[in-house]
């Protein structure tokens, strides 16, 4: 398999509106609306998909996550990729399915003079806390008590967060709210919560990582891929059980392991606030989300084995992005949720998933 990173060069950062270059006069246009930053993985993945003879082509816009139900169920994209899990009532409103097709991690992070990636330590309270504005200062004696020996910064704490809908503010929010009863009364949990007036609100994901870089003191909580492992400065977490975790892969796969529930028949359920106490506990699903009935029979008929080629043989380059495949049992209950894609004309859809 192609190694992710040699395929980014047409990449650009600023597109919203990508093809795969595997392009011959026999390929089938497949068109997929998700969130941005699952682009890059997705179009590297049709590419690897692509070179092995299959005719595929691409095209991956990014979009809001209000916008992906409506374009799904109207015809106007094929499938989507989501973090925000659509209800039951929804999908049976719009005659859409919904599984997941793999997991990231969301993690805090921190610009703060002299602190390295994964050497401060906080728990769910103390950030809880800090997020509410409870906690103002990065010296103040809470956080002083998780990092003894560290010399903490007498600066204000600023708090960064999301101000549209995003499924990082769904995990980060559910962790807290299980963590603080406060936090939990105040603000809840959800895609879009109403942060107090100390939150500095930014409009998108590139926007946070943007002023994080730019402002000294800022907090806030981001996805945990490849280029953010890089380039931001982690913190470590404390469970109530004392142990202490951080986001890497092993902490991450072994929470995806020992999450194997179902929701209803829709996948897993949200894998936030885990209390899993070796394991990092701020986990996200990213979802798919298809018709009931496909539009475009051929269409469709690539976009599933495509779907399926990706839990069968799209492991490295889903772990060399930063995220974490699902087990053997999610991914055998995900295919059994997308058999279910009838044919244009109602009858059951016929795919050949030979690979």
């Amino acid at each position: 398999m192609k190694n992710l990173f040699l395929k980014t060069f047409w990449i650009v950062a600023a597109s919203i509106f990508l093809v795969n270059p595997a392009f011959s006069e026999n390929s089938v246009t497949v068109n997929v609306m998700g969130v941005p930053y699952m682009q890059t993985l997705y179009m590297a993945l049709a590419d690897d998909f692509a070179s092995i003879d299959n005719p595929l082509l691409l095209k991956y816009t990014g979009g809001k996550t209000e916008e992906f139900a409506k374009s799904v169920a109207s015809g106007a994209v094929d499938f989507s990729v989501t973090d925000i899990p659509l209800t039951g009532k929804e999908l049976d409103e719009r005659k859409l399915i919904q599984f997941p097709s793999m997991v990231t991690a969301i993690v805090p992070v921190v610009n703060l003079p002299g602190v390295e990636s994964n050497k401060l330590v906080l728990n769910g309270l103390v950030l809880a806390k800090i997020m509410t504005g409870e906690i103002t200062a990065w010296n103040d004696e809470s956080i002083r008590a998780l990092n003894p020996g560290m010399s903490l910064p007498s600066i204000r704490i600023k708090p960064l967060a999301r101000s549209d809908a995003s499924g990082a503010t769904l995990a980060i929010s559910s962790f807290l709210s299980k963590s603080s009863t406060e936090f939990s009364t105040k603000i809840g949990a959800g895609e879009l919560v109403r942060w107090p007036s100390t939150v500095q609100l930014l409009h998108s994901g590139e926007t946070l990582e943007t002023t994080i870089h730019d402002t000294v003191g800022a907090i806030s909580y981001i996805e945990m891929d490849i280029g953010n492992i890089n380039k931001m400065t982690f913190v470590k977490l404390k469970h109530p059980t004392g142990s202490i975790v951080k986001a890497d892969m092993g902490f991450l796969r072994s929470g995806v392991v020992g999450a194997r529930t179902t929701d209803g028949g829709y996948g897993v359920r949200r894998l936030t606030a885990m209390d899993l106490g070796q394991n990092w506990p701020i986990l996200l699903p990213i979802y798919i989300v298809l018709p009931q009935k496909a539009v475009n029979d051929k269409k469709m008929t690539l976009a599933l084995r495509f779907i399926f080629w990706t839990f069968n043989k799209g492991d490295d380059s889903i772990e060399q992005s930063g995220l974490v495949p699902l087990p053997v049992e999610l991914q055998t209950q995900a295919v059994k949720a997308f058999r279910k894609v009838q044919s244009v004309n109602g009858t059951p859809l016929i795919v050949n998933f030979d690979l």
